[in-house]
């Protein structure tokens, strides 16, 4: 808790009564001592770039008259020191400490010693933005990333209130702050590190187009073509409460010429630009599930993160020591239990259990070297997900109760999509061992076909894909309204197959609510002649498919139907097997359907999933993977041994889901690229171009492309969507946020503007006071300013508008 420490009370040269109080925390009662202030004892100073820079910061600093050191001031912390300024009893600047930041010349007994402060928009430095709900990214209002940010940076919330230059709308709505939202994962980088707060901020306002600037008990947000042209109207929004109301500021004309102090002043003309070019860096949406084997979330099982076991095991001949360790996921990924054959759980896998495990997921760790060849220098470790066990996919388990995913996603984004892909694909191995050493033996069977062989299917891995409301089928996005309904229309049945029968025959028709119902053929002729009715039989008839009635009667299907009933909300992901590909111990994907026809940014072999091209989908991502139909069976029995090798084990090796757009080639012949990157600039004649210094923007207007944590979101009932342009009441126009941030540009510096400085009369000035200059004839915006509250002066450098 902040307890006032010091405190000092003086007169400007004006009789303005001046107080500064120094507060720090403590959890102990403390009797405030009052400070000898020296001659120049405060001067708050702005000092920045440019008149439209989205952030200016301010400094205070504290002259003090002194035979001691103040050395319980002195911290490493941020935010345990902080400074109050009163100007005739009305909060004029608060801040805080820099950490370890104090000066004193040490020559005389009494000492000067400085004491320094920045206000809170510069204190926003020393922090690093986190996701404000369940450490998790989510679709947030700049409010609400902004006062999430103030929470932390003041607390208490001395400086309370929130004026935005109501110069903006969007969709008639003058509330942009609530209504401007954007995805929160946009603040931090491709490892996941975050932003600092003051870059969040600076990236918001910088979209706005507006300025930033702490003053007494606000946080103003400054349009300055809205202040020019005499638009004095604010959005006014209340922390405490979070009220919201328009609300008119009244803007202070200050004569420069009355108010001279001293008379150096000077007078320069600013640069010409003709050209102006705003880029928005796209933080481009790529990985939308966690790295599978990401160093910092693999923990091993053992207490000891260094443990490893070794043995060693001859093969073909040779002795080989192989090494391995096993490990879990900390917060990334969900895997299946391990159990043993008495289905107890195995709690820590071991080089004396493994071999124990019935079925259950784990991570290992493998390496291996020969004994011949001696101990090598350095060990090459490979990391696999194992999925071991039994028929996991048998009907059994799936009707039962002890069907569950094999790996899903612990924490994932809330993100919004439109149109593109999601690319997925998975690199495994099928083995017939529990441990993953790409050493160990495996049968060099291949897959075969022949009139006595028995066929052999893909590699089928079940998976469930949601995002929001809506899951994959393995066709097209559906909601999951539509699944629910079928369970509550008993519309899934348990069906079995394929078995063989002779002559079997399937019957079904078309519900009121489109569903197929599969019937005996007395029930399919009782139907109406107006019933859309279909039937038909089988090819094979070793490839047969059916469920029971509540008579215990066999209801013939389809294959589709067994399939959909199987599988639920689940869809297929597939690798096809061709004759001659070795079965057991070959790195295997996904069978590619991703084509150079669709153009994608960022083209990967995988499975292509299709986006909507009519709607946005947006929610959170939902991925549950579960072990292919092969494991614990028989992928292909070999008819010419008549041996049957078990696939015991999947060895995962990769595992990726990305989302990608279009319009990535320039043209099929050429290597050109697009950029990801969005540019805008103004048209000008290209026989005389003076280049504005690019405007670089972290918060960006939807572009179809490249898919973007970047752009900005609206959300319209419960739906979101892409805000695409917004009102300038500063012109009138209706344009992208960036086309208005050129204009604004292109207008203020396509022609000499004048930048004049000089030490003036505080009279009143604020950051948003209208200065006229009398020769000049040219009214002018403060930039930067010293302000010295021992004798009432300013110095100002001050922009013409």
């Amino acid at each position: 808790m902040k307890k006032l420490f010091y405190y000092s009370e003086l007169k400007d040269a004006a009789e303005n009564s001046i107080r500064i109080e120094i507060y720090k925390d403590s959890e102990t009662g403390v009797s405030a001592e009052n400070l000898l202030l020296s001659s120049d004892a405060v001067q708050i100073e702005s000092d920045t770039e440019s008149l439209f820079s989205p952030v200016k910061v301010s400094a205070l600093t504290v002259n003090v008259l002194t035979k001691s050191i103040l050395t319980h001031l002195y911290t490493a912390e941020a935010s345990e020191v902080s400074a109050k300024v009163y100007k005739n009893g009305v909060l004029l600047w608060f801040g805080y400490l820099s950490p370890n930041v104090y000066s004193s010349d040490y020559v005389n007994e009494t000492n000067i010693l400085s004491l320094e402060f920045v206000d809170t928009l510069a204190q926003m430095d020393f922090f690093k933005y986190r996701y404000i709900q369940d450490n998790t990214s989510n679709i947030q209002s700049f409010y609400s990333i902004i006062t999430s940010i103030l929470d932390r940076i003041d607390p208490e919330k001395v400086i309370n209130e929130i004026y935005l230059s109501n110069s903006i709308q969007v969709n008639g709505e003058n509330d942009v702050l609530r209504k401007m939202m954007i995805q929160e994962r946009n603040f931090f980088d491709e490892a996941n590190e975050a932003e600092t707060c003051k870059n969040v901020i600076n990236e918001i306002v910088k979209y706005l187009s507006m300025t930033m600037i702490q003053y007494e008990n606000k946080y103003l947000m400054l349009d300055y073509e809205a202040l020019k042209s005499g638009n004095n109207k604010f959005v006014k929004y209340n922390r405490s409460t979070g009220a919201t109301e328009v609300v008119t500021l009244a803007i202070n004309e200050v004569n420069i010429n009355q108010n001279i102090y001293e008379a150096n002043a000077t007078v320069s003309l600013g640069e010409v630009y003709n050209k102006i070019v705003v880029i928005g860096n796209n933080n481009p949406v790529s990985n939308l599930i966690p790295e599978l084997f990401n160093d910092e979330d693999l923990k091993n099982q053992n207490a000891d993160k260094n443990k490893y076991y070794e043995k060693e095991q001859t093969i073909n001949n040779e002795v080989y020591t192989l090494l391995s360790a096993y490990f879990e996921s900390k917060e990334n990924w969900n895997v299946d239990t391990t159990i043993d054959g008495k289905e107890e759980e195995i709690k820590e896998v071991t080089i004396d259990n493994i071999n124990t495990i019935y079925k259950g997921s784990f991570f290992q760790k493998v390496a291996n070297y020969k004994n011949d060849e001696g101990e090598p220098s350095s060990l090459n470790w490979s990391t696999y997900l194992t999925m071991h066990g039994a028929a996991e996919f048998s009907q059994t388990v799936i009707y039962g109760k002890g069907f569950i995913p094999k790996l899903s996603v612990k924490k994932t984004l809330n993100g919004i999509y439109s149109k593109g892909y999601l690319i997925a694909n998975i690199k495994y191995k099928y083995s017939t061992h529990i441990q993953a050493n790409n050493c160990l033996e495996e049968p060099e069977q291949l897959y075969k076909e022949g009139k006595y062989t028995i066929p052999f299917s893909a590699d089928l891995f079940p998976c469930h894909l949601s995002i929001g409301n809506k899951w994959f089928d393995g066709d097209k996005w559906r909601d999951k309204q539509e699944h629910e309904n079928k369970v509550a229309r008993n519309y899934y049945k348990k069906v079995i197959g394929p078995t063989t029968s002779v002559n079997a025959h399937w019957y079904y028709y078309i519900d009121e609510y489109g569903y197929k119902r599969f019937v005996t053929k007395t029930e399919y002729d009782a139907l109406p002649s107006s019933t859309v009715k279909e039937n038909g039989g089988y090819d094979e008839k070793n490839s047969i498919y059916f469920f029971k009635d509540e008579n215990n009667k066999e209801i013939y299907t389809t294959q589709d139907f067994f399939f959909e009933c199987l599988l639920k909300d689940k869809f297929l992901l597939v690798h096809k097997n061709h004759v001659d590909n070795k079965i057991f111990g070959i790195e295997k994907e996904l069978t590619n359907t991703v084509s150079y026809k669709l153009n994608l940014i960022d083209s990967k072999d995988g499975v292509a999933i299709p986006m909507p091209q009519d709607q946005i989908v947006e929610g959170s991502l939902k991925f549950e993977l579960w072990t292919p139909m092969d494991l614990g069976k028989v992928p292909q029995v070999d008819t010419d041994s008549n041996t049957q090798n078990y696939c015991n084990s999947i060895h995962i090796s990769d595992l990726s889901l990305i989302y990608t757009t279009d319009k990535y080639a320039v043209d099929i012949f050429s290597k050109e690229k697009y950029d990801a990157d969005i540019k805008f600039e103004n048209v000008v004649n290209e026989d005389f171009v003076n280049d504005f210094d690019d405007l670089e923007l972290r918060v960006n207007t939807y572009s179809e492309k490249a898919g973007s944590y970047s752009y900005v979101i609206e959300k319209i009932g419960d739906k979101y969507d892409y805000i695409t342009n917004t009102l300038n009441l500063n012109t009138n126009d209706k344009l992208k946020q960036e086309e208005h941030i050129i204009t604004k540009y292109y207008d203020y510096f396509s022609y000499p503007k004048y930048i004049y400085s000089n030490t003036l009369v505080n009279a009143d000035i604020k950051p948003y006071s209208l200065l006229y200059e009398n020769t000049l004839g040219k009214n002018f915006f403060l930039n930067k300013w010293i302000m010295n509250l021992s004798d009432n002066s300013i110095e100002v450098t001050a922009n013409e508008v």
